[in-house]
């Protein structure tokens, strides 16, 4: 079994642990979990000292919920996503202008704490864990370009945390915005690059 797959059966097994305990805080509180879908735009960049360039990315994120209530303010929400990070630049190779696009696509799993300032209104903040599933570079140039598979050079998982709020439109209804934080480096070629991943999201989310 190689490392990544032991993280990730690590990560299942503590948000099936977190999915637990709510599911019987929920139960003493005689509260039924809240199964939800969500999706939305996201303004993705890349952060850091070696960061310099670095444009926003606008992509997209998409995937389901489930809310536990433990008390009438407070909550624990994990999530499955799909979200498509990285970032675009402009800049000149070997005295040749060129377009770079760099497309991150992970799927997520974060574990959002939400407390209801008002019975439609809440403050969200957790960690996430996100494993690599697919990445590319494209490279514009006026004398031609190109797509490249990178995945072999970003790491296998990202780590961050996410804060936000949601505001209830109707009763199942709501809209949700978040700004998730790379706390580990993108990068896994050893070079020391001072690169994460930094997201702002605007979303949809309907609970059924």
């Amino acid at each position: 079994m190689n490392l990544k797959t032991t993280i990730m059966k690590k990560v299942i097994l503590s948000w099936v642990a977190i999915a637990t305990f709510g599911f019987v805080s929920a139960q003493e509180t005689s509260n039924k979990p809240i199964f939800g879908a969500k999706a939305g735009v996201n303004l993705a960049t890349l952060t850091g000292e070696d960061s310099d360039g670095a444009e926003t990315r606008t992509s997209i994120h998409a995937g389901m919920f489930v809310e536990f209530k433990i008390t009438d303010k407070f909550s624990i929400q994990p999530e499955l996503l799909y979200s498509a990070k990285g970032t675009k630049a402009s800049g000149f190779i070997e005295g040749i202008q060129a377009d770079i696009v760099m497309k991150l696509n992970y799927i997520e799993i974060p574990v959002m704490f939400r407390y209801y300032v008002v019975d439609k209104f809440s403050l969200e903040a957790g960690p996430y864990v996100g494993f690599i599933a697919a990445a590319k570079m494209k490279v514009d140039t006026s004398m031609g370009g190109g797509t490249a598979d990178i995945k072999d050079t970003i790491k296998s998982t990202d780590f961050g945390l996410g804060v936000g709020a949601s505001y209830d439109v109707l009763d199942n209804l709501f809209i949700n915005f978040r700004y998730s934080m790379g706390l580990s480096e993108v990068g896994d070629s050893g070079s020391g690059d001072d690169i994460k991943n930094s997201v702002v999201q605007f979303g949809l989310g309907y609970k059924f």
